[in-house]
Order: C-alpha cells, then structure tokens, then sequence
C-alpha cells in the first residue's frame, strides 16, 4: 500500500482511496471500531463531569453554602466565568453573584482576573488539585481523598 497506513488502523486525514480492495466487511468493521472509541472515549468525559460536580456539590454542602454555587465553581474550573454568566445561569440578582464570588474569593477557592466589565473568575490550583484528586480517585473507584 505504498506507505499507507492499515486499513484497521484508524487515522482522521487519511485518504479514503487506501481503502480502495479492502474487503466492505473490513470497512465496516473498522467504522464500528471508530465509532466504538469515540463512545468510550465520551463516556470517560462524561464519567469525569459527573465526578467532578459530585465533589463540587460535597464541598458547597460541608460549607454550608448554597447549592448555586456549585455552578460558579464548575464554570471556573471549564474556562473561567464572568458575575453575568453565572447570574444568568443560576437566575441570582447580580448582588447575589458578586456575594457568591466575594465567598469564593474569600475561601481561596477561585481567582479574580481583570477589573469591571472584564472581571473573569478562574478556579484556583488549589480547588483544581483537589477537584483532579477526586476524580482520578473516582475512576480508579476508590474513596475520595479528604
């Protein structure tokens, strides 16, 4: 196949003309391979969210916090969140989410970046190690470390 890679072996860029006297059975089982890890791969993603909130909503609660801001911290943690963002998707007054960033700020759970209308809140290291602790405890099914 002059270099090519295997038909069996799955690269995005190739040339669908390499396929070209592959048995179809080989063609289709190669795309249900592809597809097959595709899914396990979104599972595993999906496995790592639903993980990562379950400590999010743990670590509001043993706070005493409201269960709002559980939304706040995940936003922080996937590309930082801005007050309007988190306003809009926890439906707070823009009071309630500057209070809910001044009590995330104050834990040292999140970070402020830029000044008014820039202002971004990211997830701090140290909500991140421990968020990245609880979920690589997760999928190795052990117990939370605390």
């Amino acid at each position: 196949m002059n270099g090519d890679p295997k038909p069996d072996a799955y690269d995005p860029d190739r040339n669908p003309e390499c396929f070209e006297g592959v048995l179809p059975r080989r063609i289709v089982a190669f795309c249900i391979d592809a597809h097959l890890a595709q899914a396990r791969r979104r599972l595993a993603q999906i496995g790592k969210a639903a993980a990562r909130w379950t400590f999010l909503e743990e670590l509001v609660e043993r706070r005493g916090w409201p269960g709002r801001i559980v939304i706040a911290l995940e936003q922080s943690l996937i590309g930082g969140c801005t007050r309007t963002l988190y306003r809009r998707e926890a439906d707070v007054a823009l009071a309630t989410a500057s209070a809910d960033f001044r009590r995330l700020l104050d834990a040292g759970l999140v970070l402020q970046r830029g000044q008014a209308r820039t202002t971004r809140y990211y997830a701090s290291e140290e909500l991140r190690a421990e968020v990245d602790a609880h979920v690589e405890a997760d999928a190795k099914g052990l117990a939370s470390p605390e």
